[in-house]
């Protein structure tokens, strides 16, 4: 294949184009091809609209884009609708069926993003809408490193928790773009019908895992208190990306081992969005949180 890209501490080899992910020469551990893909799976366990899964499988199906078939941790599949847009069906591949194959790959897929701070890296979770991308920009305006955007990918190794970067852009809605006062006319959009584009961000950064130290978990209600045993493990398990892939694709045991390390070694505490603000004092009031880190 003409291309073979590192991403989330997977190596990935494909003849698709993607000018933005960093290449690299290590050996190829999944692959991402077009092809025909079934329209349901053979054995279904799971009940979702547009989602099919089994033990060694996983069936997207988007609207109008087209169908992406996630395989024993090394195969993505996808192909085509007709009438879509061919640059539409690719980038989808780097969101859900991303995580799906880091999921089967035995990596935690937080839903979130993470940044650099003193040599580690602090991730900002949270259920989606919550200003985690926003905060990241502005983290970006600042010269801090991002890592990740959207889906952080997590793993234990030889005890050290470990967040390994993704894509060095962020997937931004137009009107967070205009609060940062950025014109849209040279950003790619991520789908043709959404205002949502991938806005490039700072990332030098080694393509390997770096340690996460802390996680904030944003929302518009502050948390009552520092989350600590049973209620700690909870928050962290509530924000993996589709914690139910693991349970699917049989590595719960594997899944509770990331979550308790995390609980163990890894800072999680609030931070209060105040939607009525302004972006520029939610990014103060983060940065006096980050400070006291």
């Amino acid at each position: 294949m003409k291309y073979r890209y590192r991403i989330g501490g997977i190596t990935i080899a494909t003849d698709i184009y993607y000018p933005y992910l960093p290449e690299t020469d290590l050996p190829v551990e999944a692959s991402v091809i077009h092809g025909t893909v079934p329209e349901s799976l053979e054995e279904n366990v799971v009940d979702f609209p547009f989602i099919e899964a089994n033990a060694g499988q996983l069936l997207l199906k988007i609207p109008r884009i087209g169908r992406y078939l996630v395989e024993a941790g090394t195969t993505i599949t996808i192909q085509a609708l007709e009438h879509a847009d061919c640059h539409d069906v690719e980038k989808q591949v780097l969101s859900f069926p991303f995580a799906a194959l880091s999921h089967q790959r035995g990596f935690l897929p937080i839903h979130g993003g993470a940044f650099v701070f003193q040599n580690e890296a602090v991730m900002l979770s949270g259920i989606s809408g919550t200003g985690k991308s926003a905060l990241l920009a502005k983290l970006n305006e600042d010269g801090y490193s991002i890592l990740t955007d959207d889906i952080s990918n997590v793993k234990v190794v030889d005890g050290e928790v470990l967040v390994y970067p993704s894509f060095p852009y962020l997937m931004l809605w137009k009107d967070t773009l205009a609060k940062l006062n950025v014109d849209t006319a040279n950003l790619t959009k991520l789908r043709g019908d959404l205002e949502k584009y991938l806005y490039p961000v700072h990332n030098n950064l080694p393509i390997e895992g770096v340690p996460l130290s802390k996680v904030f978990i944003l929302g518009e209600r502050p948390l009552a208190v520092v989350p600590k045993g049973l209620k700690k493990i909870e928050l962290i398990r509530a924000n993996i990306f589709k914690p139910w892939m693991s349970d699917v694709f049989g590595n719960p045991q594997q899944q509770f081992k990331e979550v308790m390390a995390i609980a163990a070694k890894v800072k999680v505490e609030g931070f209060q969005v105040k939607r009525k603000e302004k972006l520029e004092i939610n990014y103060q009031a983060f940065l006096e949180e980050l400070a006291r880190a």
